[in-house]
C-alpha cells in the first residue's frame, strides 16, 4: 500500500514540476516590446525616403517615457524620427473573425534625406528604450539602406536635318544631334516613325551619352510614292521616371524621277531622224557661216578705203 502511494506521489510531483517549468519558461514578461521595420530600403542620391516602423508592446504593462534613437547613418545624412518620444507605449487590441483578439502596434516614421553625391550600403540600427522603470527595458531592430544613384541625364535633340525634296523609291538620310545636359551619363532610346509603306534602316537606336556630351544620329529612309510625315521619338530615365521627347517633321511628298525609259525614248527619236534632215541641217549651218564670213570681209574692206595714204592726200590738194 505504501509503495503505491509513493508511486502516485512521485508521478504527481513529476507532472507538477513539468507544468511549473513550462509555465515559467513561457510566461509573458511585465515589460517587453518589439520594433518592426522593413528589411531593406532603396533610395537615390538627393532624395528623401520615409520608413514606416512599429512598436508592439508584448508585455503585461504599458511602457512609459519611451524614446527612439537611430544610429548607423553618415554624418552628412539628415534624418528625423516622428514621433521620437512616446509618453506611453500602450497595449492596444483589436478583433476580427480570422484572428480573434490581437495586439495593435504604435507607429512611427523615420525620414532620411540623402546628399546629392551619396552612395553606398548602410546597416541602420533603431533602438527603443523606456526610462520610467528601474530596468530601463530596451530593444533594437536593423534595416539595410541602399543608396543607388539613378540617372540624372537630361537630353535634348537639336540640329535636325531633313531634305526638302525626296524622290520616290530613292533612299535619303535624316540626321540630328543628341545632347546630354544632365549631371550624369545616361542612356536614351530613339525611334523614328514613318508611313507604313516606307522603309527604314533601323527602327530604334540605343545610345549612351556622357554628361555634357553630344552624339550624331542618322537614319536612312526609303519612301514610296505616297506622302507622309516623319516623327522622331526618344525616351530616357530620369531619377525614377521615364521622360520622352517628340519632334514632328514636315509632310514629305516624294517626286517622280526621270526613268531610263524616258532617256532611251529621247535617244531613239534622235536616231530616227532621216539622213536628209541631217544633211539639210549641215547645209543650213554652212550657209550661215558663209554669210557671216562675207559680212566680215565687207566691213574690213570699207575700213581700208577710209584710211588714205598721207602723200597721196598732199598731191591731191596741190
Amino acid at each position: 500500500m505504501m509503495m503505491k502511494l509513493k508511486i502516485v506521489f512521485l508521478a504527481s510531483f513529476i507532472l507538477f514540476l513539468a507544468f511549473f517549468t513550462g509555465f515559467t519558461t513561457s510566461v509573458r514578461k511585465f515589460r517587453e516590446f518589439v520594433i518592426g521595420l522593413p528589411e531593406e530600403i532603396f533610395v537615390s542620391p538627393g532624395d528623401e525616403v520615409i520608413i514606416n516602423g512599429t512598436i508592439l508592446n508584448t508585455g503585461w504593462w504599458w511602457l512609459h517615457d519611451f524614446n527612439l534613437t537611430v544610429t548607423g547613418l553618415p554624418k552628412d545624412y539628415n534624418y528625423t524620427v516622428e514621433p521620437k518620444w512616446f509618453e506611453h507605449v500602450r497595449i492596444l487590441r483589436e478583433w476580427n473573425p480570422q484572428q480573434g483578439v490581437y495586439r495593435v502596434p504604435e507607429k512611427f516614421s523615420i525620414i532620411i534625406k540623402t546628399p546629392e553625391n551619396a552612395s553606398g550600403i548602410y546597416l541602420i540600427n533603431v533602438t527603443g528604450q523606456e526610462f520610467q522603470s528601474w530596468k530601463r527595458v530596451s530593444n533594437s531592430s536593423l534595416f539595410i539602406l541602399r543608396v543607388k544613384a539613378h540617372s540624372l541625364a537630361n537630353f535634348t535633340i537639336t540640329d535636325i536635318v531633313v531634305p526638302e525634296t525626296v524622290v520616290e523609291f530613292t533612299p535619303f538620310n535624316i540626321s540630328f544631334s543628341v545632347n546630354n545636359t544632365g549631371l550624369t551619363a545616361g542612356q536614351i532610346n530613339i525611334s523614328v516613325e514613318i508611313p507604313e509603306d516606307w522603309n527604314i534602316s533601323e527602327k530604334t537606336k540605343s545610345l549612351t551619352v556622357e554628361a555634357g556630351g553630344s552624339l550624331p544620329v542618322e537614319f536612312e529612309i526609303t519612301p514610296t510614292n505616297t506622302s507622309g510625315q516623319i516623327v522622331i521619338f526618344a525616351e530616357y530615365p530620369y531619377r525614377e521616371t521615364i521622360l520622352n521627347i517628340t519632334k514632328v517633321g514636315p509632310i514629305l511628298i516624294p517626286v517622280a524621277m526621270p526613268t531610263e525609259e524616258a532617256v532611251t525614248d529621247y535617244l531613239a527619236v534622235i536616231k530616227e531622224l532621216s539622213p536628209y534632215m541631217i544633211i539639210l541641217s549641215l547645209v543650213f549651218l554652212a550657209i550661215i557661216v558663209w554669210n557671216l564670213w562675207g559680212i566680215y570681209k565687207f566691213r574690213a574692206a570699207r575700213k581700208k578705203e577710209e584710211k588714205m595714204p598721207k602723200k597721196a592726200a598732199e598731191s591731191f590738194v596741190s
